[in-house]
């Protein structure tokens, strides 16, 4: 089975069936600082997908919209294209090495190529 194009994966954004948060960005500061420790760089993003990519262990996380980045990598309404997970994507997290992803809103999961993920901005 081949792993869908790029214009396939993006109607999720719409459809997206996978429930994240409902926080508002000092929600979310205070919540990474009390799980991951007040020095943690975190994310706050919305229209995401968690992208399994065909043939890689670990899924990436791509957001349409950034709307908090607490190191100001980001600028808010830019989109973003993460590393890969470090442990498997919780309820309204996704976890790198270097960041906490907070998954505002509802969003979805798909298995793309790694060509279709990069192709994703």
């Amino acid at each position: 089975m081949r792993a869908p194009r790029l214009d396939e994966v993006l109607p999720l954004f719409q459809e997206g069936d996978l429930p994240g948060v409902q926080l508002d960005v000092q929600e979310a500061a205070e919540w990474v600082a009390e799980q991951y420790g007040p020095m943690q760089q975190w994310c706050m993003v919305q229209h995401w997908v968690i992208a399994s990519v065909t043939d890689l262990d670990q899924p990436h996380l791509y957001a349409n919209c950034v709307l908090h980045d607490s190191a100001g990598r980001f600028a808010p309404g830019s989109w973003v294209r993460s590393s890969p997970a470090v442990e498997e994507p919780k309820l309204g997290v996704f976890r790198t090495r270097s960041t906490v992803y907070i998954l505002h809103g509802r969003g979805a999961a798909a298995e793309v190529s790694l060509e279709a993920l990069l192709a994703m901005h």
